[in-house]
């Protein structure tokens, strides 16, 4: 028969290995949750460095296209950057397309000026969409809408009475329209800058949670050892 004592020990023992379990799942959970931490951290770092890897493909691209765009040994732009100039002004400025058509016939040099203009503007686009294709599109738009928002503008001064009813209204449609793609535009800024601050914030908690690896780490580099931690 046990004694009080027994049943004392008993129950301390069992309150024990209670404490230590409850411990070992607390353990468990912290060890979780810094994984899942962790994790996100690395998946947001993989997709930083895919940006980073597109933006650094388009600059190449880029600067193929720009070798493209120098004069040839004779003297000519390529006929890709002409064609380019052509298309891009076929969507976004007829008017100086037929000036650029003229100028091939009537006047290389004016050509050749008028489509290294228009390929320099193409490729700003493309530079601030990145590899943003639907982005870049809408760009393109907005740039067709200014001139003809000029185009009307100058017509609906000149005209009179239903005419200059007609005019006004296609101005107002068009106008309208590039208000809304400019506010587009800004609301992707503003997105891209949220984005940027959530990372940075993120990096923030997670490089003070880890300070003393982090000191460790740079003191291990200013003595020429390995760390795992960057000090920056």
């Amino acid at each position: 028969m046990r004694t009080t004592k027994d049943i004392l020990l008993i129950v301390f023992m069992f309150l024990a290995v209670s404490s230590l379990h409850g411990q070992q799942e607390e353990e468990l959970q912290n060890i979780k949750e810094e994984a899942q931490r962790a994790k996100l951290e690395a998946l947001r770092e993989i997709k930083e460095n895919k940006r980073i890897l597109d933006a650094q493909a388009i600059e190449l691209r880029e600067a193929a296209e720009r070798i493209a765009m120098e004069m040839s040994p004779s003297g000519k732009i390529t006929e890709d950057v002409s064609d380019s100039a052509k298309a891009f002004l076929s969507k976004t400025n007829p008017e100086r397309l037929k000036d650029l058509l003229k100028a091939e016939k009537d006047d290389k040099k004016r050509f050749e000026r008028l489509s290294r203009s228009a390929y320099r503007k193409m490729m700003a686009l493309k530079r601030k969409a990145g590899s943003d294709y639907k982005y870049y599109q809408a760009l393109k738009e907005a740039y067709a809408l200014e001139y003809e928002v000029k185009k009307l503008s100058h017509a609906c001064r000149r005209a009179r009475g239903a005419e200059k009813t007609k005019l006004r209204s296609e101005l107002s449609a068009t106008v309208a329209r590039l208000f809304d793609i400019r506010e587009e535009k800004r609301k992707r800024e503003v997105t891209q800058l949220e984005k940027k601050l959530l990372k940075l914030r993120n990096s923030l908690a997670l490089r003070k949670t880890n300070k003393d690896l982090i000191v460790n780490n740079r003191i291990k580099q200013l003595l020429g050892e390995a760390g795992d931690l960057d000090w920056d």
